[in-house]
């Protein structure tokens, strides 16, 4: 062919056809990824929440022992009896590695008084008297010999001593009742069950064990879960994301205190939506579909109790989105729940 008769019309012809194509694909493309939709699907699952101590993650047994006064012998029988129930422990008589050490004084009568409070319904003054006590309760609680907790619980409690809407009643029983306080005093026996000693013992022993069981004790709670599932069957990733839906929807309606998720079937799962992240690198274009996968990621990985893929993938969540809140909010639950509690 010569020279002359090159056809340079044709030729720039076709490369002004391949050039739209390839321009076509590529908007096509950037269409598709920013159309994905998807739904979030919350689950609850049961949890167990710890103890403030790691020391007790494998402790079960807790023994109490008391030191009282001795005219508090008949309150102690009864202390060992209803007292300490931490959630999570049981309870042993002697040898249990949780051990609580109480030290219990003899309550000091303070004074007696009487308030009174208007009942609307009868139009009338109510009055009520009670004795209030000075109780000292000294608490040690130890495991293996280091000392996790050391208080003092100074309070003062209340004995009902009478009450009713004739207030020359109320202080006909106000009257009896100093008369007690002060033979209990020339005799120093305070062993008598109408002085209410054992009354506010009881109540502030309650009090300590409500504390006992914030600080100590294992309970079952519920947790809430999200995650993201893509609802655009056309998107290219659409089936495989299918699949892992059904997984992991399946695994987490099973969940109980004793089986969690089973690793094994989730890993094929887990390997595709990590090769993801490479198909679709950083970038606005990619924005919802890595969102996607990063709190997948790192939600499933929380639940299997792998710390350092949590973090990874909870990490990777907050670059993908640095306006949107929502994955804040999860990164730091799942932060907070793997650092150490500093004492």
């Amino acid at each position: 062919m010569k020279p002359s008769e090159f056809d340079f019309d044709g030729f720039f012809f076709a490369m002004k056809k391949t050039l739209l194509f390839v321009v076509f694909l590529v908007i096509t493309s950037i269409q598709a990824q920013e159309k994905i939709s998807f739904k979030k699907k919350k689950f609850y699952i049961p949890t167990i929440r710890y103890s403030s101590f790691p020391i007790l993650d494998n402790v079960l047994t807790q023994t109490t022992f008391y030191q009282m006064d001795k005219q508090l012998i008949q309150e102690e029988a009864i202390l060992k009896k209803n007292y300490f129930d931490i959630d999570g422990f049981i309870k042993d008589p002697v040898n249990g590695k949780l051990k609580l050490y109480l030290t219990i004084a003899l309550p000091k009568y303070n004074a007696t008084k009487i308030d009174s409070t208007f009942d609307k319904k009868k139009s009338a003054w109510k009055f009520q008297a009670y004795s209030n006590f000075d109780v000292r309760i000294k608490l040690e609680a130890k495991c293996f010999d280091k000392v996790l907790l050391s208080q003092d619980f100074n309070t003062i409690e209340s004995f009902i001593v009478g009450g009713g809407y004739q207030k020359g009643n109320v202080k006909v029983a106000v009257d009896l009742n100093n008369k007690r306080i002060a033979q209990a005093e020339r005799d120093d026996d305070y062993t008598a069950e109408e002085l209410g000693i054992d009354i506010v013992i009881y109540n502030s022993v309650q009090r300590i064990q409500n504390y006992l069981n914030y600080k100590l004790s294992y309970t079952i709670d519920e947790a809430k879960v999200k995650f993201e599932f893509v609802t655009s069957k056309a998107h290219p990733e659409y089936k495989q994301m299918l699949d892992f839906e059904t997984e992991i929807t399946t695994q987490l309606e099973k969940i109980t205190i004793e089986k969690g998720l089973d690793e094994k079937l989730l890993a094929p799962h887990l390997q595709y939506l990590e090769s993801l992240l490479v198909k679709y690198p950083l970038s606005p274009a990619n924005e919802n579909i890595r969102f996607i996968i990063t709190n997948n990621l790192a939600e499933t990985y929380f639940l299997l109790e792998n710390r350092e893929k949590t973090l990874q993938y909870a990490n990777l969540l907050i670059e993908n989105d640095k306006q949107d809140s929502r994955d804040r909010l999860l990164l730091k639950d799942l932060i907070m729940s793997f650092l150490p509690i500093k004492k």
